[in-house]
């Protein structure tokens, strides 16, 4: 035994430690750790830029629909969750932080709630897309990856024309 009073073991074919992949939790432990991240609100909704985590309530709940799209409970806390996430959403948009906005709008796809809500969310996620476009080329513009910018502006010049043509000229095309 060495100090913390393990023995040091060499891997060998034989003996080499298996790596198991994580195991798929079931829909129980799935809305255990749910009900327990609910209760943190930073724990509610996905953390803004970068890879999901699932440990949020709404991955937890969006793993549960997954593999049981009736589950009543899981339907009940994205519903419960639907008002905080249009908060976010609001938010995420003032801050230009499109993606984030839309990725979030997405995780309520597939759940009844209130339409009318979702369509004024859809609403302002598309006034917010021209003015993030050109947000985007003028920092590509900016950066001179003139490529990223004549492809914001290709994606800007249906919404937003006078704004496109103006980014146009800035190019010099």
């Amino acid at each position: 035994p060495g100090a913390s009073g393990s023995r040091a073991r060499t891997a060998t074919p034989d003996t080499a430690p298996v790596r198991s992949q994580a195991q798929p939790k079931s829909v129980l432990d799935l809305l255990s750790a749910a009900r327990i991240a609910f209760q943190d609100p930073k724990m509610q909704l996905p953390r803004g830029e970068g890879e999901p985590r699932g440990d949020s309530a709404l991955e937890l709940y969006e793993q549960v629909l997954a593999s049981d799209s009736h589950n009543d409970e899981a339907l009940n806390g994205m519903q419960r969750l639907f008002s905080i996430a249009q908060a976010r959403i609001q938010a995420d948009l003032a801050a230009g932080k499109l993606d984030d906005a839309v990725r979030l709008r997405s995780a309520f796809k597939s759940v009844n709630v209130d339409p009318g809500a979702l369509r004024e969310m859809d609403a302002a996620i598309a006034a917010a897309r021209p003015k993030w476009l050109a947000a985007k080329a003028q920092a590509a513009i900016a950066a001179g990856d003139w490529d990223a910018a004549g492809q914001y502006i290709a994606q800007l010049e249906p919404l937003d024309r006078g704004s496109s043509a103006d980014l146009h000229r800035t190019l010099g095309d």
